[in-house]
Formats: C-alpha cells, sequence, structure tokens
C-alpha cells in the first residue's frame, strides 16, 4: 500500500500513557489511519488483571480517533511467554485482552490484525517464531515487523479507502501481492 507512516510510538509505556497523550501525538497529526497496539507494558509488572484500565484506554482512543475522523485499527498484543517479565497469571490477562480486543473490534466494525497469532510459534505456543523473535522474547526481529506489516495490509483496505492501481507498482509472489 502508498503510504507515509509517522511512528509515535514510546519505550516502556502503557495503554493509558498512549491515551494521554494521543490528542497530541496523534489527532494532532490529522492522519487518516492509526494503529493502536499496546498491552505489554501494562501486563509486565501487573499485580492484579490490567485488563479494566487497558479497555478503557483503548475505547477512549478509538473515541478520540473517531471525533477527529481518523480511522483506528486495532493490533492485539504479540506473544512473550519467554519475556523475563511473563508469568502464567499475566499470559491469562493477556488472552482476556486480546479476546476482548478482537471482540471490541468485530463489535465496533473495526479492522483488527491479530499480530500474536501471526507471530506465534505453532512449535511452542505463547512465544514468539525463533525467526521473528528480535532477541529478547518480546520484540519482533526485522522478519517479525513485516509479518506484522503484512498483517496490517491484510485488513487496511476494510479500514480505509486506499486507491490501489490494476497494474504497476506491485511484485505479484504466488498468492501475495507486495
Amino acid at each position: 500500500l502508498s503510504a507515509v507512516v509517522t511512528a509515535s510510538g514510546v519505550g516502556g509505556q502503557k495503554l493509558t500513557d498512549l491515551d494521554a497523550r494521543f490528542a497530541a501525538d496523534v489527532v494532532a497529526g490529522a492522519p487518516d489511519c492509526c494503529i493502536i497496539q499496546g498491552g505489554i507494558n501494562d501486563l509486565a509488572g501487573a499485580a492484579s488483571d490490567p485488563n479494566a484500565s487497558m479497555q478503557a484506554a483503548v475505547v477512549s482512543m478509538v473515541g478520540k480517533a473517531r471525533a477527529a475522523n481518523i480511522v483506528p485499527v486495532l493490533f492485539t498484543p504479540g506473544p512473550w511467554k519467554t519475556n523475563v517479565n511473563w508469568t502464567l497469571a499475566r499470559q491469562g490477562y493477556h488472552d482476556t485482552f486480546r479476546a476482548w480486543i478482537i471482540a471490541y473490534g468485530a463489535a465496533e466494525g473495526l479492522a483488527v490484525a491479530d499480530v500474536y497469532a501471526a507471530l506465534e510459534n505453532p512449535s511452542v505456543p505463547q512465544t514468539l517464531l525463533p525467526a521473528y523473535d528480535g532477541g529478547d522474547g518480546l520484540h519482533p526481529s526485522a522478519a517479525g515487523y513485516r509479518v506484522t506489516g503484512d498483517t496490517f495490509a491484510a485488513v487496511m483496505p476494510a479500514a480505509v479507502s486506499v486507491s490501489i492501481p490494476e497494474a504497476g507498482g506491485y511484485l505479484q509472489e504466488g498468492s501475495r501481492i507486495n
């Protein structure tokens, strides 16, 4: 897809932090579309289930985006079992949040990119596929980011009206179009 992408992520922030700076970092830029993804930082140090605040922050950001005529696209957080902060309880909170993101997106008519499913190692559930692991069990490698981009591109046409030319500028590779 032909698009200009601006990254507004800040390492270590929780979804409530993203929501607090959403107007300045997203709405002020007046993009056509924005990706909303987070949750791992909320989960990493959680002593109890953070889903209520995580979900409220996502609902708030979606509302702010829609009010500004920005199309929100939701991403699920990725697999992270081999990360030092992972626990079985936190995985349970993660699973609840991921299911909620998918259901909320469907209920609101939002595109949802299930990054978790795209990056998960089928041989070792809840972990990144080794080729997609950037080395810390949490952040994707370049190949993992490529798959994330492909996952986004697969839902993008449903989220934003994008003019895709009939020919030229695209390379056909089997069943994929770049």
